[in-house]
Formats: C-alpha cells, sequence, structure tokens
C-alpha cells in the first residue's frame, strides 16, 4: 500500500542517513588516528630526550676532561674485537670523556686500529690458541698476578666498568676478569655485567654475595638464553625469587 511503501521509504532514508552519519564518523576518526598516533610519538620522543639530555653533563669552561666520566671496558679478545669497541665507543658518544678497554694482547692492535679515541691496554694474554705456550701452574699465576696489578692501577680513577662485551670463555681470561672484578668491587665501582661477564656468575667457584651488598650498583643485561642460565643457578625450582640463593652465593641444583 502507499502507506506501507511510504513508510518503508522513510524508513529506508532514516537508514542510510544513519549509515552515512557513521561512515563520516568512522572516515574523521580514521583521519585522526595517524596524526594522533604521530603526534603521542612525538610527545614521547620529546620525554625520553628530556630525561636523557639529563644525564648529559653541560659543557662548561672549569670542568676538565675526565669529570664527565671515565668508563672502563673489560672484554675482547683474538676472535671478537668488534664488541668492545663499540660498547668504549657509545660511552664516549653519550658524553663520557674517556673510555678504557682493557683486552687481550691479540686484540689490542685490532682495537686500536678502529679508533684512537679509545685507550686500549692489553692485559690479557691469548690462552688456547694454535701456538698458545704451555704454562705451569706457577707460571699462569704469575701471569694472573701481573694482570690484575695493571687493570688495579687504572681501577682507582674509572667512573664505572662494564665487564663481558668480546671477553672469550678463555679459563685464564675469566679468572683474570673474576678478579678484577672483586678488585672493583672492593672499590665500590659500578658495574655492568653483559655477554661473556655473565657467564663468569654461571662459574661454581663464583661467589656472587659480594656483588649483592647494599652499597653497590650492580647491572647484569642477560638476553634470553642468558637468562635462563642465570635463573637456573640462582631461582630455586621450589618457588622461591632466587634473592637467597644469590645473596648467599649458593650454586646449581634444586636448592641453587
Amino acid at each position: 500500500s502507499p502507506r506501507t511503501r511510504g513508510h518503508g521509504g522513510r524508513g529506508s532514508v532514516a537508514r542510510l542517513t544513519r549509515l552515512g552519519s557513521s561512515s563520516a564518523k568512522l572516515s574523521s576518526a580514521q583521519a585522526r588516528h595517524p596524526f594522533d598516533r604521530r603526534a603521542g610519538r612525538a610527545m614521547k620522543r620529546m620525554e625520553w630526550l628530556s630525561r636523557a639530555r639529563q644525564l648529559v653533563p653541560p659543557l662548561a669552561k672549569e670542568r676538565h676532561k675526565g669529570q664527565a666520566g671515565k668508563v672502563g671496558v673489560v672484554g675482547g679478545c683474538e676472535e671478537y674485537t668488534g664488541a668492545p669497541y663499540f660498547a668504549a665507543m657509545a660511552a664516549l658518544r653519550c658524553g663520557a670523556d674517556l673510555s678504557h678497554v682493557f683486552c687481550s694482547r691479540g686484540a689490542s692492535g685490532v682495537i686500536k686500529s678502529y679508533s684512537p679515541e679509545t685507550i686500549v691496554h692489553p692485559i690479557f694474554f691469548d690462552g688456547d690458541g694454535e701456538g698458545a705456550e704451555v704454562l705451569t701452574a706457577e707460571e699462569e699465576e704469575a701471569r694472573l698476578r701481573r694482570a690484575v696489578a695493571k687493570a688495579g692501577e687504572w681501577l682507582p680513577r674509572l667512573s664505572c666498568l662494564l665487564v663481558g662485551p668480546g671477553l672469550g670463555r678463555d679459563p685464564l681470561t675469566l679468572e683474570t676478569t673474576a678478579r678484577i672484578m672483586r678488585r672493583a668491587c672492593e672499590l665500590e665501582i659500578p658495574m655492568v655485567f653483559d655477554a661473556d661477564g655473565l657467564w663468569i656468575w654461571n662459574q661454581a667457584s663464583f661467589d656472587p654475595a659480594p656483588f649483592c651488598a647494599s652499597n653497590q650498583t650492580v647491572v647484569l643485561t642477560p638476553n634470553a638464553v642468558e637468562l635462563k642460565r642465570l635463573s637456573a643457578r640462582y631461582v630455586s625450582t621450589r618457588g622461591g625469587t632466587g634473592t637467597d640463593a644469590v645473596a648467599g652465593g649458593e650454586g646449581d641444583g634444586e636448592d641453587g
């Protein structure tokens, strides 16, 4: 009937009007979203830049070289020379004045050739590679002490110490590094552990208790595999948090 057709026509027009209005709102929202996302990202970027500026010391005529930070990097062996170099250069580009790299003799020349800005100390002997010397226990101990003594001359001057980039897993190098770590701990130098520096934390002979004292600043930066290894040693499988295990220096196993 005309009434039905008329009613249906008005209803169709009303529905089309509502659909058109919804589409317009949707299009308007879609048009705003990219801008809103860009604005949000820009605001976050400004916030992070503001925080970063607080970490970078301002330039001033009264300052002298070294007051903006002296960073030590323990790492670098014959096979891995890039990681300690990039770590040292990253510190310089973030505002530190000096970067020291404590590495093996086989890596020192290569790292020096990358840039004259890093100060390179070849304190480690390359261990069990081709042509390596066979040392007695007394000779190994003498080399350990010499290497630790060389590093120890510089430790009191450092603002912080990064341990691990390109360090390798030569037993003599790891033992030397562990002793340097303990010396830095005694001096209360803030430390960051990465890569093979975290491997030392997994050794049965390593005691983490001094590094967990309240006066120590220690940062561990494990990836997924390294975190799994650390958890296997320090986090209890019986539901504990692992805090007691780390503080007590307990080893592997269900109670570790």
